[in-house]
């Protein structure tokens, strides 16, 4: 990965100050300086609550990413610029962030003319480039739409979603989705496999595209919605027709595209991810939607989607749920004002660490992909445990104690806790047993010890309830 001299806070140099020579060779000096430093971007990624990318390629295109570990799943994307900033996000957790080369705020108008006009000569590059990728995958796309089979009913993934294929096709074990433009032309496809993980036909148009169920007549109305499962339920569930827009970031540009038309926005209710990140990306989505389009939208009221909805509670409860009042955009009452303040937490400072505390928590880092503030509270434990019985702390006068910490990590099932803390207390934990085995004789005479004292104690007891027992007696009869 790039690294800068001096790499900055979020990754990027400074142009520093100038003067009236370097004011003059502004251009030279953009050229020739390094701005990237791709260990603190991913360092910014992991704090935004993404699994980070195993690297940052500067080439100003378009990266996906698995952005939760789960190397199927690539809905983080990023792009970065050979000289400058860039951004990154994740589709299904809504998360978008810039990032302009630090120190921006402090050029001069110069700086700045020349950095955008620079940016500006990039994404045009860049958008040529997509735009011949994307005419080329639409080439592929209708020759293996042309090739596929129609889909097999019996099809693990529609078995397991309880939904017909409507019009879906087959190549081989996958399902086949196309997506088109709004002239009817197909641009792009995805593909489902028999365990449901999907994927997009690379290089292939997304934006704007969509798939029609149902057929093209919407004087009676029909719905737009995220997923081609969830299309699937809610026609069969209405019978009316269901436009798909393949994903949250994209079901406002179609709902735009199908303003005109008495359509209803379904939207998902990602509760799961509300939980994990304070953010619905489905319920954000069609209230963007439903702002850019006018269109109402309903949302699903079990976690996930409507095909959920389906599986667990049958067609009857998904068309029960979509004739229920739809909201719009103009009337939500507002979100109530927080009752604590919240803020935008800093970058964890790792570089604080000492050198060989930091190489390891990089090293662990590298492997598992796990958030830096809970590979450092492992580090940090296991570090505690391991001087504790050698080394004080006095911390004020009176209050002297061992160097114990105390740290408490709060993250959801998977989020490979365990796995860290493994890496960190394995030594730990071999030593414990190792010294358990090297014990063990001395505990076991220990156990016999004292259950020899225990059957003497007995008997004791026993000897004096019946001494007792026999003066209690004799004081009677007297």
């Amino acid at each position: 990965m790039l690294k800068t001299e001096n790499p900055a806070a979020v990754g990027i140099g400074e142009p520093g100050h100038k003067t009236q020579s370097q004011e003059n060779d502004n251009a030279a000096r953009h050229k020739n300086q390094v701005f990237f430093d791709a260990e603190a971007i991913c360092r910014i990624i992991a704090d935004a609550g993404l699994t980070p990318p195993p690297e940052i390629i500067q080439d100003s295109s378009i990266h996906r990413f698995a952005s939760n570990g789960d190397a199927a799943d690539k809905a983080g994307y990023y792009c970065f610029y050979e000289n400058g900033g860039g951004f990154f996000g994740c589709w299904r957790a809504g998360i978008y962030k810039k990032i302009n080369p630090s120190g921006f705020d402090t050029w001069t108008d110069a700086d700045r003319k020349e950095y955008r006009d620079r940016m500006k000569k990039v994404r045009d590059e860049a958008k040529a480039q997509r735009e011949k990728k994307q005419a080329s995958a639409a080439v592929k796309a209708n020759q293996r739409w042309e090739s596929a089979k129609p889909a097999d009913p019996d099809h693990p993934y529609l078995k397991k979603k309880q939904i017909k294929p409507h019009n879906a096709r087959q190549i081989g074990k996958s399902l086949i989705i196309p997506i088109e433009d709004t002239t009817g032309k197909i641009v792009s496809l995805q593909s489902i496999d028999e365990t449901g993980k999907k994927k997009f036909l690379p290089g292939g148009k997304i934006s704007g595209g969509f798939f029609v169920i149902g057929g093209d007549d919407f004087t009676n109305g029909g719905f737009i919605c995220e997923g081609w499962a969830t299309g699937c339920s809610i026609h069969e569930a209405t019978g009316k027709p269901v436009v798909v827009a393949f994903n949250s970031g994209n079901l406002p540009r179609v709902a735009e595209l199908f303003k005109d038309n008495p359509f209803i926005i379904a939207a998902d209710n990602d509760l799961s991810t509300a939980g994990k990140i304070g953010k619905n990306p489905g319920v954000d989505a069609a209230k963007k939607a439903a702002d850019k389009s006018g269109l109402p939208f309903i949302v699903c009221p079990v976690d996930s989607d409507f095909n959920d909805l389906h599986c667990q509670k049958g067609l009857d409860a998904v068309k029960q749920a979509l004739s229920e009042k739809p909201k719009t955009g103009s009337t939500e009452w507002p979100n109530p004002s927080p009752l604590f303040n919240s803020y935008e937490p800093e970058p964890f400072p790792i570089d604080a660490l000492p050198a060989i505390f930091r190489h390891a928590v990089d090293e662990v880092r590298d492997y598992v992909q796990a958030p830096i503030p809970m590979i450092i509270s492992s580090a940090l434990g296991a570090a505690s445990i391991a001087v504790q019985g050698h080394y004080d702390v006095k911390r004020d006068d009176g209050l002297t104690g061992p160097v114990s910490l105390f740290l408490w990590v709060v993250a959801d099932s998977g989020e490979r806790k365990t796995t860290v803390d493994n890496y960190f207390t394995a030594g730990i934990r071999t030593f414990e047993s190792q010294k358990r085995q090297e014990m063990q004789p001395e505990i076991d005479a220990y156990e016999r010890e004292m259950k020899i004292y225990k059957a003497k104690e007995d008997g004791l007891l026993q000897a004096i309830k019946q001494v007792k027992a026999s003066e209690g007696k004799a004081n009677g009869k007297n």
